[in-house]
């Protein structure tokens, strides 16, 4: 049996990892050899590599009015053989799992964002991608994918700075028998102006009536314009004081939204009108509003509609527009306090600002009794009211107190008060 030199046997080690070598340099993305085809005893070394383009063109910023981006990716056969091409996808950071995603193959990238998102999209999200079916690919030849993001859940991308960032890794692969091609790539998603739905000014049991008062310009305050209480007038920024044109009730409604209903009018709202901000009759989407947390003591007036973002444009003028996270975007909300003092007989109801329109009456109910009215305001100028024992419930209790409009909308409530005798003595709830 004829003899293999060790000579022999060193150079034919040296050919095929100078074979193996000359392969990696070929190719664009990185290639790895098995230890199956190492241990052949003939090998026959393939030209395998795969590229993508295009997915770092999908890095994007979402904002409130701006939640959607289209956009795709190739993925390219550049090697020498037919192989296997799969797509694996990771994120890392932020809350990938609050964008959602619908993946479609198409022919072009133009195609991605030119025609509709078809039907047959799969659908799932960046921290649970839809990875589309591994593939046969021929040498030269590409895969399109087109991706549709979209921000859509504000509270899911919600943050105490309002802003996350995100990074998104596709790493594709081109697989032929034991070797193996990857071409990582990443995007970066950001997001801006997503604060989360505050609590604070929907608490019950409290009266809901706040001064709205201007980060950026502290000594100015929302105003309606001289008062009015029709539909188109200006809410504008005007210097702070007690008038009643710049106190507003905020209200909730359904999906965390809440209206915004200044005293001047019982029955119209805060909403909006070619991006500026304007009295609107009440039920109108338009005055339908996010008021979310900028920071521990601030908040961002957010329209439900336009998702865009109050806005102090200068001394006098408020706008809508993209919400950044700006102090000129920012409010602080005080609560308009009712006071409350008694003596023997007598009580006092001190409110902070007029009624303006909107008589004030005072009811009182014991338990779950129904609500009587003990008292209502004949002068809507004044401030401060006196009552005496006799205008509420008969007996000893402690009585539930409100105060409702002529509407019949809750102006504050949560107060009580004491009765024992002829006397009658504040309780809780009041400032």
């Amino acid at each position: 049996m004829p003899q293999i030199s060790r000579r022999t046997k060193l150079t034919s080690c040296i050919a095929a990892v100078a074979a193996f070598l000359v392969a990696l340099s070929a190719a664009p993305a990185v290639a790895s050899w098995s230890a199956t085809a190492a241990a052949s005893s003939a090998v026959t070394t393939p030209t395998v590599s795969i590229a993508q383009s295009g997915f770092d063109g999908l890095s994007t910023t979402f904002q409130r009015n701006s939640s959607d981006q289209r956009g795709g990716f190739t993925v390219t056969n550049t090697g020498a053989i037919a192989g296997t091409s799969s797509l694996s996808v990771s994120a890392t950071g932020g809350n990938a799992a609050g964008i959602a995603v619908r993946v479609w193959p198409a022919f072009s990238v133009q195609e991605c964002t030119n025609n509709p998102v078809p039907a047959s999209a799969a659908q799932g999200t960046w921290a649970s991608f839809p990875v589309p079916a591994p593939t046969t690919l021929e040498p030269g030849t590409s895969l399109t994918y087109c991706v549709n993001s979209t921000a859509g859940d504000p509270d899911s991308l919600a943050s105490a700075s309002g802003s996350q960032n995100m990074t998104m890794t596709a790493t594709a692969q081109l697989r032929v028998s034991s070797w193996l091609a990857v071409a990582p790539a990443s995007a970066t998603f950001t997001t801006q102006g997503f604060f989360p739905l505050a609590s604070v000014p929907m608490v019950g049991n409290q009266n809901n009536w706040f001064e709205v008062r201007s980060v950026s310009r502290p000594s100015q305050c929302l105003d309606v314009y001289s008062s009015a209480a029709s539909a188109g007038t200006a809410v504008q920024l005007w210097t702070c004081g007690l008038q009643a044109n710049q106190r507003f009730e905020i209200y909730p409604l359904q999906n965390g939204q809440s209206g915004i209903r200044p005293r001047t009018s019982a029955e119209i709202s805060i909403g909006q009108s070619a991006n500026t901000s304007v009295l609107a009759a009440t039920g109108s989407s338009s005055a339908n509003w996010r008021i979310e947390q900028a920071t521990p003591t601030s908040y961002q007036l957010l329209n439900a509609d336009t998702k865009l973002c109050l806005t102090v444009v200068d001394t006098t003028q408020s706008a809508l527009s993209t919400c950044t996270g700006d102090a000129s975007q920012q409010f602080t909300l005080t609560r308009d306090p009712l006071t409350c003092s008694a003596a023997g007989a007598n009580i006092n109801f001190l409110f902070n600002s007029a009624s303006h329109t909107r008589a004030y009456t005072i009811q009182n109910k014991v338990g779950a009794g129904p609500w009587t009215n003990a008292y209502t305001t004949p002068t809507l100028t004044v401030t401060s009211y006196g009552l005496t024992r006799s205008m509420f419930l008969a007996g000893d209790a402690t009585l539930d107190i409100r105060v409702v409009d002529p509407q019949g909308n809750v102006l504050y409530s949560g107060m009580t008060a004491v009765t024992t005798g002829t006397s009658i003595a504040c309780g809780a709830g009041f400032a």
